[in-house]
């Protein structure tokens, strides 16, 4: 964390004394010195002169907040609409050796404050500038939110979650909105989580500045912690995770209030009910003199027919306090429950919608792009344009997705659009497949909880966390990866053979030449062909895992091509769904429904 802003909570002083002092030259460098590292302007707006004495030239640094406020987006290019000029403008911003006199202005505010860096040579020089008195105001969350970045306010609500308590990072909730506490101090400035005693459910008070980090955060940073209030009633149970078939979930509580009253949230009543408690009060000590009495609260959950999802049941418990007044105190515990996903496996698929019985698939975000909302093609319920089918893999925790190029989809932020890489991104690029009983499949992002639909009113495909539009239907599809032309079908062992003059059997491996050069043909709406050099088309057919070879075949023609992570591909007989390995034990080609042992998949080589 900044240790200079430790100087924050003193500075109000420090600033009423300098107004009275005669001005002179400071700071403990050669090449650089400052007629005040403190600068003051009046409420009311207005301005205030800075001197600066330098041996050589001098510049004041400039970075996202000042001058100009800059607002990044998620690629971390600037928003030129969102961002603006900072509230304190200078009217030079370096110089040379000697003196130079500093104008700074500010429209009328009634507290805030900013530090600014001055680099000369090898040394920078902190520069404050404070408007008005930062005096805290208190407030309340929507009220700190509603409000001007840089004014400091008192707020009073509950710690809901906790991030880190190295530097006391946690959130505070007052039913109006929230605000993250990046970092939390005492009245000396110092981090002292420990000595705060801050729990989950505490009411607690702190005084901060508030920032909204980012442009989309609402922060308190080195907030000073005020008070705590204990909460009444504390869950002891760690999160659990409830089987897809449900059961009975048990919470352990402690509470100090008159009784535990646990209820269920409105959106979870169809499938959370409680179905008893058993108590066990507490036993006071010398140390403890009121101990928290101990319920063991039981829930029904019921089967979860979809994909995982997050329940929520709240505990309350109330007291009258040393003032005839009653208090209340309530916490909420969550958990998950595994849920039913569907399984596939890897391959292409087009995602198909059936909007009003004209269907439409979704199409990738142009190649230019680096993110955007999906385009849509003509299709019919079985099938759409080869270029517009995605590349299903299975990962650990769910899918990636990648259109005919290799370029993943992912999801960042807020937006409900989609983020594409050439390279697999470090988050936001599993997705999960839950099956919906009407057919189509809710794709889900495992990390922004959002999944895809057509949204007809746009006529676009984006990811949304509440219904928008249509789910599609996921139809095994292919689609041109590569480019029609000649290739060797190559293992460590060589290049797959012809067959020689018969009409069936396998393939051996042997060096590359002309011979066994393989053209592939992508044909619209049904695959690639693979033909030899003298023209002869693989096919499969029946139960044989072996080739047939035609100059035309009747059926079992048409192929997929499936890129794998290591540069080998999976050639995927779209008829009786088998694909291309090489055996190591038989040392032959064979085409097979399942990974066969010791079996080496090819990649394809282009002829030169």
């Amino acid at each position: 964390m900044k240790l200079r802003y430790l100087f924050s909570i003193v500075l109000t002083a420090v600033l009423a004394l300098a107004g009275c002092q005669k001005q002179e030259m400071t700071g403990s460098f050669d090449n650089i010195k400052l007629s005040s590292t403190y600068l003051s302007i009046p409420v009311e707006g207005g301005s205030v002169k800075l001197t600066v004495n330098a041996t050589e030239d001098w510049a004041f640094v400039e970075d996202d907040s000042w001058p100009i406020v800059i607002v990044r987006n998620d690629d971390k290019t600037i928003n030129e609409e969102k961002s603006a000029p900072s509230w304190l403008s200078a009217d030079v911003m370096s110089g040379k050796a000697g003196e130079t006199v500093v104008t700074f202005s500010a429209d009328a505010f009634p507290g805030r404050e900013i530090e600014l860096q001055i680099k000369a040579g090898d040394n920078t020089q902190y520069l404050r500038v404070r408007q008005g008195s930062l005096a805290p105001v208190t407030a309340t969350c929507a009220e700190v939110i509603a409000g001007p970045e840089g004014k400091s306010y008192t707020v009073k609500g509950v710690c809901t979650s906790i991030a880190n308590t190295q530097y006391g990072n946690w959130y505070l909730n007052d039913g109006t909105g929230e605000i993250y506490v990046y970092g939390t101090v005492n009245g000396d400035g110092k981090y002292d989580w420990a000595s705060f005693n801050i729990g989950v459910g505490d009411v607690v008070t702190v005084q901060g500045t508030y920032v909204l980090y980012g442009g989309k955060t609402p922060e308190f940073v080195d907030a000073i912690f005020v008070s705590v209030e204990k909460a009444l009633v504390k869950v002891a149970s760690e999160s659990q995770v409830v089987a897809k078939e449900g059961g009975e979930l048990e919470v352990k509580v402690a509470y100090k209030g008159s009784g535990l009253f646990p209820s269920i949230p409105e959106e979870y009543k169809e499938w959370i009910s409680v179905a008893g408690m058993d108590y066990k009060p507490g036993e006071p000590t010398k140390i403890e003199q009121n101990p928290a009495d101990t319920a063991i609260v039981k829930f029904n959950v019921l089967a979860n027919p979809s994909g995982p999802r997050t329940g929520e049941v709240v505990f309350a418990s109330h007291m009258i306090n040393e003032d005839d007044e009653q208090v209340s105190s309530s916490v909420t515990y969550s958990f998950e429950q595994d849920g039913s996903l569907l399984q596939i496996e890897d391959g292409f698929y087009w995602l198909i919608a059936n909007n009003a019985g004209a269907y439409v698939a979704a199409s990738p975000v142009p190649a230019d792009n680096g993110y955007g909302y999906l385009g849509v093609a003509e299709a019919i319920a079985t099938s759409a344009p080869g270029a517009s089918a995605f590349l299903f893999t299975a990962v650990e925790g769910g899918y990636t997705i990648q259109d005919p190029s290799g370029r993943y989809y992912y999801m960042k932020g807020t937006y409900n659009n989609f983020n594409v890489s050439a390279t697999l991104p470090e988050s936001g690029h599993i997705w999960i497949l839950i099956a919906n009983e009407d057919g189509t499949v809710k794709i889900q992002n495992v990390e922004m909880k959002k999944y895809v639909q057509y949204d007809s009113s746009y006529n676009s495909w984006g990811s949304y966390d509440t219904a928008k539009g249509l789910m599609p239907a996921l139809v095994a599809g292919f689609a041109p990866v590569v480019a029609d032309g000649k290739y060797h079908i190559m293992v460590s062992a060589g290049a797959a053979t012809t067959l020689e003059g018969k009409s069936y059997g396998y393939l051996t491996a042997t060096e590359k030449s002309a011979a066994n050069a393989c053209t592939f043909t992508f044909v619209e709406g049904k695959g690639y062909t693979i033909a030899d050099a003298a023209g002869n088309y693989y096919y499969q057919a029946g139960t044989y895992n072996s080739f047939n070879w035609n100059t035309e075949p009747t059926e079992g023609q048409y192929w997929s091509i499936i890129p794998q992570a290591n540069g080998k591909v999976k050639i995927l007989n779209l008829s009786v769904k088998k694909w291309w390995q090489y055996s190591t034990s038989y040392k032959s080609f064979g085409s097979y429904a399942t990974a066969q042992d010791g079996a080496e998949l090819p990649s394809l080589v282009a002829v030169e």
